[in-house]
């Protein structure tokens, strides 16, 4: 029983070794690779990729090897390393990326099959652009909300200032006609009401032009710094290019790039 335990022991020990010794190995095979892919030298890089991921069956590194694959137009080799880096890191975060650039790889894949049907006459595929939805948001116009509510609190004191102006009119034409008429003027009462109503006249006329002054003055603000945010809203939706995107003929054109550590 404990020569069992014992050779046991020694074979965990030794399969640990080996294990950190594959590891080791595995990590110099990706550095190399990736100075490879550096130099330009894709066939080595995806050579020492290929062994690395033998070693250490490091999911990560199927992205490393489909790019490689994707730098020498291996179309089919590129799209199932990239298929194989999916479902191994599912909660990859380029995972999105990965995904269009999995697209353009079908279509690739796609033109080289019917270029063959073709008898070698290349073929031209055109992918209809998804349809592209715009939200647009209208920013806060603090300003025009003020100008609005002081254009209408001043509509307000022009009416309820013109009424009253006519009413005192009215009221001050019947004591003149009456002192006129009988001769008997107005009493200190009336002269009173008289000057209340004059002075009640001329506040509103006072705050309504007070107000016309913060309307105007709340849409000039509002008009000059509406300006920057149409023209920012403007220059967000110019179209952007990815270097991802790129679909050229030559080795090494801009795709999906290296990265990663391992």
């Amino acid at each position: 029983m404990a020569l069992t335990l014992c050779i046991c022991a020694r074979s965990a020990t030794a399969t640990a070794q080996s294990r950190e010794q594959q590891d080791q190995v595995a990590r110099e095979e990706f550095v190399q690779g990736r100075e490879a892919f550096n130099r330009g030298q894709f066939e080595e890089a995806v050579g020492r990729f290929e062994h690395a991921y033998a070693l250490s069956q490091r999911a990560q590194l199927l992205y490393n090897i489909g790019t490689s694959y994707d730098r020498l137009h291996r179309w089919q080799e590129a799209h199932d390393a990239f298929r194989r880096y999916l479902a191994g890191v599912p909660d990859a975060l380029d995972r999105d990326e990965v995904v269009r650039r999995l697209a353009l790889i079908d279509d690739e894949i796609e033109r080289a099959r019917q270029t063959q049907q073709n008898g070698g006459r290349p073929v031209i595929i055109v992918r209809a652009a998804p349809p592209r939805v715009i939200v647009r948001t209208e920013p806060p116009h603090p300003f025009r909300t003020v100008a609005l509510g002081a254009g209408g609190l001043t509509l307000v004191g022009v009416a309820v200032t013109g009424t009253m102006a006519l009413v005192s009119q009215a009221f001050y034409d019947g004591v003149v006609r009456d002192c006129q008429d009988t001769g008997m003027c107005a009493t200190p009462a009336v002269l009173r009401d008289l000057d209340v109503r004059e002075t009640f006249i001329n506040g509103l006329i006072v705050a309504t032009s007070i107000g016309a002054v913060i309307t105007v003055v709340a849409l000039v603000i509002d008009v000059a710094t509406s300006r920057p945010a149409a023209a920012s809203a403007r220059a967000s939706l110019a179209p952007r290019v990815f270097p991802w995107a790129s679909t050229g003929t030559t080795p090494g054109a801009a795709h999906l790039g290296i990265a990663g550590s391992f």
